[in-house]
């Protein structure tokens, strides 16, 4: 391997690895794992910070 010269990343890396985490998400989950709705939700948390994520390129 040749380190002087750099890494070259597919252009598909990082959908490969939100893919990869949604199925590992998914299975972290048994199949009679309850559903939550915020319903269930006693307190919000202060804290949380909601992002949203899009297909689009990071500047």
């Amino acid at each position: 391997m040749d380190r002087t010269k750099p890494v070259e990343i597919p252009e598909n890396e990082e959908q490969l690895w939100r893919d990869y985490s949604a199925i590992k998400f998914l299975k972290a989950y048994g199949e009679n794992e309850p559903e939550y709705s915020e319903a269930d939700i006693i307190e919000a948390n202060p804290d949380y910070k909601q992002t949203v994520l899009t297909d689009k390129p990071r500047p």
